[in-house]
């Protein structure tokens, strides 16, 4: 589940667009690689799921062009070395017209 704080997040990120002005938009969420493989990426492929249907029914945006990905870890260049990666981590990236 996302948090209240996701949830303004995604409500002050997704009042500047609207369908018209989106063409396409990837979800990656990340989990930490404590656990099990497989149930960390499904864990993290059922979050990105959820913020895709979110952010589909708040803009409307239709399903088709949503892309969503769920990661174990975090890529090793974006890693922290000094810290460990946060749990919940998401890449919203959204390609759009004028």
């Amino acid at each position: 589940n996302l948090t209240n704080e996701g949830y303004t997040l995604l409500d002050n990120f997704c009042g500047n667009l609207t369908s018209q002005s989106v063409d396409y938009a990837e979800i990656t969420t990340y989990v930490d690689s404590e656990g099990d493989a497989i149930s960390t990426d499904e864990i993290s492929l059922q979050r990105s799921s959820l913020v895709k249907e979110y952010i589909r029914r708040k803009i409307g945006v239709a399903e088709k062009f949503i892309k969503v990905k769920g990661q174990q870890k975090t890529p090793t260049a974006i890693e922290n070395s000094s810290a460990k990666p946060k749990k919940r981590r998401m890449e919203l990236i959204i390609y759009m017209h004028e």
